[in-house]
């Protein structure tokens, strides 16, 4: 609904491809390790009955997941809400094609943007006048390369891994931006108007509602302090 069905399916395609090359650029630098088999006496787990099976599925589904992307949507949406009028006629939309993708992508690699938060704001900085690749090259460094995640690949792999994945997948995405840009110059004009008003179906109100009661489910489950400590641990532990 952001992005549009057009961008949403680029976002797709292109993060697939990313994850790909990166993993076929950085496989060769890490070392396998050896697993050991299952001790001798070890027993499976025995299998879940359907009904158990459902109630895991509805709490990972109904609580575990959205305790952890509630707060980042929520974060989105108020970031983008005040990014809008802010963008509008700012430098950063008239840079020119090309530049913007490098400039996003750069944005990107200090910065812990989680790939819900982020979904708005770019939305906003493409309805505003950035170019779609730029827009895609934010998409894919944002949740990727960060502070927090070179600090973790420096502990597990060493230094020159960490920074390698980096420049790995900012190259990525950069090459993945310029390509849109030529191949789909006219993606931005299938994302839907962000102001416009109209009156929501019935199906829409419905989801809204119960969209509502699961945050709210949420935050009397976590507390507050719980529910907002998401946003430091998922940027810990990316």
């Amino acid at each position: 609904p952001l992005l549009g069905t057009e961008f949403a399916a680029v976002r797709v395609t292109a993060a697939a491809l990313a994850a790909l090359a990166v993993a076929f650029v950085m496989g060769g630098l890490v070392k396998p390790v050896r697993r050991g088999l299952p001790l001798f006496g070890d027993t499976p787990a025995p299998p879940r009955t359907t009904p158990e099976r459902l109630r895991k599925a509805a709490q990972s589904g109904l609580g575990e997941m959205v305790d952890h992307t509630a707060p980042w949507i929520l974060v989105g949406l108020i970031v983008a809400a005040i990014a809008s009028p802010v963008l509008q006629g700012s430098w950063i939309t008239a840079l020119p094609s090309g530049v913007d993708v490098l400039v996003f992508a750069a944005v990107g690699l200090p910065l812990y943007i989680c790939a819900s938060a982020s979904t708005p704001l770019v939305a906003v900085l493409v309805a505003a006048g950035v170019s779609p690749g730029a827009g895609l090259a934010l998409l894919l460094t944002g949740p990727a390369t960060n502070v927090a995640t070179i600090g973790i690949l420096t502990r597990m792999h060493g230094k020159r891994f960490a920074w390698l994945f980096s420049v790995s997948m900012i190259a990525a995405a950069v090459i993945l931006g310029l390509t849109v840009n030529l191949l789909w110059p006219g993606l931005p004009a299938t994302q839907p108007a962000l102001a416009r008003e109209e009156q929501g179906s019935w199906w829409q109100v419905v989801s809204v509602i119960v969209v509502t009661l699961l945050y709210a489910a949420s935050v009397l489950r976590l507390g507050v302090r719980g529910f907002l400590s998401e946003l430091q641990l998922s940027s810990a532990t990316s």
